[in-house]
């Protein structure tokens, strides 16, 4: 037995916050990359690509997303489409050739969301499609970029040239 005194005082514990899971209405949404993280099969025969986006709008900004890519499996078909998929993904944050699951987070672009429903699960949302920002997104996020190197310690020339990135 352990003592839980130390951890829950005389106010008790909170309520939980009730939170909505409902799935998101199908459609484009721009949405930032959280994580990637390669991980193995539940089988151990293969690997995927686990990716969190959080959804940046239009509409439910601060959602999250949940997305596998298939990289490696027994089979072709399912590691061919995969691939295929992120690829798709790759392209749209605007990489070429990552050679590190880290160099997707925090990039943006937009995802199509679709709404699946497997026998005897809860409906699920899936990305459909991935693709660059549009214009109004991209000028949006240029010039919240913009905002932030004013504010910045090094823009406007107080740190040295090699200093700043």
């Amino acid at each position: 037995m352990g003592s839980l005194s130390e951890f829950i005082g005389p106010e008790g514990l909170p309520e939980r916050e009730q939170r909505d899971f409902e799935c998101l209405p199908d459609g484009w949404y721009s949405a930032e990359v959280l994580t990637a993280d390669v991980c193995a099969t539940k089988a151990g025969t293969g690997a995927y690509l686990a990716v969190q986006f959080a959804v940046t709008g239009p509409t439910h900004a601060g959602r999250r997303v949940w997305q596998n890519y298939t990289l490696r499996n027994p089979s072709s078909s399912a590691e061919r489409i995969g691939r295929e998929q992120l690829g798709e993904l790759v392209r749209a944050l605007g990489i070429q050739t990552p050679k590190d699951s880290d160099e997707l987070v925090g990039n943006l672009c937009e995802i199509r969301l679709t709404t699946r429903q497997q026998e005897g699960f809860a409906p699920r949302n899936y990305v459909q499609a991935a693709r660059p920002r549009s214009d109004a997104t991209a000028a949006k996020a240029v010039a919240k970029a913009a905002a932030a190197a004013v504010k910045s310690p090094t823009a406007g020339g107080s740190a040295p040239p090699w200093a700043r990135k």
